[in-house]
Formats: C-alpha cells, structure tokens, sequence
C-alpha cells in the first residue's frame, strides 16, 4: 500500500512568537490597511512597511469604519475640535468676522472662540444668521448674491 506522505508545515512563524512591540507594528498595519488577519500580509511588511518602492502589489480592502477611524486620527492630530451633537445657537461676529459660536447641547451653553470656522451646514445657515452674505455661482460662472444680509 505504501507510506503515507509525510505533512510538511506551510507557513511561516516569526522568530520569536510574544514580541509585543512585532505585535503591535503588525496590528498598525492590519488597521491601516484594512487586512482581515495576519495570513493577509505581505511577508515583506511583517518588518514594517518597505522602505523603497516595490513591483508588488497587494489586495487593497475598503473599509467605511477604518476609514472613519483614520480621518479621526488625521482630523484630530492637526488640532481640529469635533463637536458632536451640539446646535449652534449665535455666531459671534466682530467687523463681518467671526469670532465664535454659541452651542447648546447635553452640557448647556458654551461659547467657542475660534480664528476659523468651517460652516458645514451646507446652506450656511450658521454665517447668514451672522449676516453675511452667501455668494453663489451661476451659469455661466458669473456670481450672484443668494441671501439677504
């Protein structure tokens, strides 16, 4: 009948398999660039991420809540306060130029200075309560003046 075929291993195990800080590059990686495990990685990445450019090509997976947690890291390293559930209330103006907002919210009312404001309400509500004048292009891309100071 003859011997049965002997199993080899196929896969690779690190040197050492508790290496907290290998663990940790690993799992920055795998966050990073949305890999589902470990068996996902490039060999060469399992030292960090190559140094030059390479002809490899890799999988790339989109992941909305990664995504949500890199923005969040980006937006926030660079010192941008999220506001979460907060109405504005009042903008503060000085000159046409805003200087703040009032918001409500679980906290009470709170005054937020501020040397830029970024109105993403889509219609500008916060600034026309301001009484700024929002300024839209039409066709032809001449502008037109939309609201009533």
């Amino acid at each position: 009948m003859g011997q049965p075929r002997k199993s080899r291993k196929k896969y690779n195990t690190p040197p050492h398999p508790w290496n907290a800080e290998r663990i940790k590059n690993e799992n920055k990686l795998m966050t990073k660039y949305g890999l589902k495990n470990k068996k996902e990685m490039p060999e060469e990445w399992k030292n960090g991420e190559p140094k030059e450019y390479t002809e490899i090509r890799y999988i790339q997976r989109y992941s909305p809540y990664i995504f949500a947690l890199q923005l969040m890291d980006e937006v926030t390293s660079t010192g941008v306060d999220l506001l979460y559930d907060c109405i504005v209330c009042d903008p503060i103006m000085e000159d046409n130029i805003c200087k703040g907002v009032l918001t409500e919210s679980k906290s009470g009312t709170e005054y937020y200075g501020c040397k830029m404001l970024i109105d993403t309400t889509g219609d500008c509500d916060v600034l026309r309560r301001g009484g700024v004048r929002e300024v839209r292009r039409c066709a032809g891309g001449q502008q037109a003046p939309c609201g009533a100071p």
